[in-house]
Formats: C-alpha cells, sequence, structure tokens
C-alpha cells in the first residue's frame, strides 16, 4: 500500500483512474432503473435518483450521467420482490429544443403553454416536468455515473471485466503523487490499446442487446 498522511494514494489513483473512464466515455453496462420524485421544481441528476421510490433515510442515491427514458409505472409481486415496470412514456426534451416550438413567445411563458403538452426537459444537471405542481416519483432508464470504490471486496464493472486496463490506469494516476525517483514508466500504447478494448467489449454488450428481436 503506498500512503501518505494515513490516505491510500492507491486508491485514490484507482477512483481517479475510473472517474476519468466513465467521463471520457458512456458504458452501457451501467445501464440502470432509477426513480425520481418529479415536479416544476426540478430534481438535481447528481443528488435525487434511487434505486427504490423512496426519500427515505439510508435510501440508495444514483449518481445519473444519461437519462434515456421517463415513465410512469406500476409494480407487482413476485416471489415476494416488488418489481416496478413502466405503464406510460413521458416525453423528454432539451431545454433548448422548447423555444423551437414557440418562436413567437418569451421562454418563460413557453414552459407553462398548453400549446406544449406534458413533458419532462433537462437543463444543465436538472429536470424538470412541465405539468408536475404535486411531486410524483417517475421511473427513469439511467446510465449510472459509478460511485468511488471505498476499498473491499464489493465488485462492479471494472473489477469484473477491465482489471488488466485499471491496474495500468491506477499506475498512470499515482504517478501524479510520486516522486520522480517512485513512478513507474506507462507504456502509452499497452495503455491506449486496453482503453479500445474496454470500449469495444461495452460496445459488444450494447449492440447483443439492441439487437434482440421478439419476431
Amino acid at each position: 500500500m503506498v500512503t501518505t498522511a494515513n490516505t491510500d494514494l492507491v486508491l485514490i489513483a484507482m477512483n481517479d483512474a475510473r472517474r476519468w473512464a466513465q467521463r471520457e466515455y458512456t458504458f452501457e453496462q451501467n445501464a440502470t432503473q432509477a426513480f425520481v420524485y418529479l415536479s416544476m421544481l426540478g430534481k438535481s441528476l447528481l443528488t435525487d435518483f434511487r434505486t427504490t421510490p423512496s426519500s427515505a433515510s439510508g435510501t440508495v442515491v444514483v449518481v445519473v450521467k444519461r437519462i434515456d427514458a421517463l415513465f410512469e409505472y406500476a409494480t407487482t409481486t413476485i416471489n415476494s420482490t416488488t418489481v416496478y415496470y413502466p405503464t406510460l412514456g413521458i416525453e423528454l426534451r432539451r431545454r433548448m429544443a422548447i423555444a423551437a416550438h414557440v418562436p413567437s413567445e418569451p421562454l418563460a411563458t413557453a414552459l407553462t403553454s398548453p400549446t406544449l403538452g406534458t413533458f419532462a426537459y433537462l437543463q444543465g444537471q436538472k429536470l424538470y416536468h412541465t405539468n408536475l405542481t404535486t411531486q410524483t416519483w417517475v421511473l427513469a432508464d439511467v446510465i449510472e455515473f459509478l460511485p468511488d470504490h471505498a476499498g473491499g471486496t464489493s465488485e462492479d464493472i471494472f473489477l469484473k471485466y477491465y482489471t488488466d486496463w485499471l491496474r495500468v490506469a491506477t499506475l498512470a494516476s499515482l504517478n501524479v503523487w510520486l516522486k520522480d525517483n517512485e513512478r513507474t514508466p506507462i507504456d502509452q500504447a499497452l495503455l491506449g490499446g486496453l482503453w479500445n478494448s474496454v470500449k469495444q467489449f461495452d460496445a459488444q454488450q450494447a449492440v447483443s442487446t439492441d439487437d434482440l428481436s421478439l419476431d
């Protein structure tokens, strides 16, 4: 273990590498369901999405990188487990796309104009709904931004599929914290090749599910 002032530098370097990877590339393997208590007031992609429709203390937060779809939903119980499933899609628009529908109106008026209908829209890191004056739980298909690894034995895609890339990328990140005579030379061609392999593997997983047909 490499430490300074009782800080595990290897763990810091590993998390730096994981964050870089998730900023650089959107992992389809991190697709998941999440719930948000949505209204016209808006909710943060960083803090307000949950693994279950509850804001109770201890509920797991899902940090969202991308929203793919929003739904109203219903529940059923299978083997004593609650299952959530979509019942009606909610249109999702980008903030700038709204003005194009009402070029003669100020944007503030356009947001509540009945001619626009009911939909959700993104502005920066917040998600809003045009018609929900009362907060309502909504189901979302999202790409999760994985939290930092805290050590221990818990696994995610990086520790299950991409340990070769993560090992080299961690060493590269660790070099920032070390003295010149402590640094490990990094073969950039090797690192680049491993990174391309990571992206290709994730893309294969996405294609293998997107091409499924019920015909």
